[in-house]
């Protein structure tokens, strides 16, 4: 999943500083992440109502919040992220991944 989904390396950008990832590190990574959510009764995630931003051809970013939903439909836990896509010949893929206050979504201006 990790291939598909992410560009190589990744960064990643959240209260702990610039981290750079590479795919195989990021598989396990997503993998140990997928089991402790897992283990806490979490069903899905959702970001809710991302602010969208093709900056280019080849760039774009959504910016939002994201609600962690349990198998019951309460809520898990919440946060904001954006991430920043690029498109490459094999596809949109995530480039970076920066987590932040939820007051600091990055709106569009047109």
């Amino acid at each position: 999943m990790a291939e598909t989904l992410y560009s190589q390396p990744v960064v990643a950008i959240g209260a702990d500083g610039v981290a750079l990832t590479d795919p195989a590190k990021k598989i396990a990574q997503l993998e140990t992440g997928m089991k402790r959510l897992e283990e806490t009764d979490w069903a899905k995630s959702v970001l809710r109502n991302p602010n969208v931003c093709v900056l280019t051809s080849t760039m774009a970013l959504a910016s939002g919040q994201w609600t962690r939903h349990k198998k019951d439909g309460s809520v898990h836990s919440q946060g904001a992220e954006t991430i920043v896509f690029a498109k490459s010949k094999y596809g949109w893929k995530i480039v970076s991944l920066i987590g932040h206050d939820a007051g600091r979504i990055i709106p569009c201006v047109d």
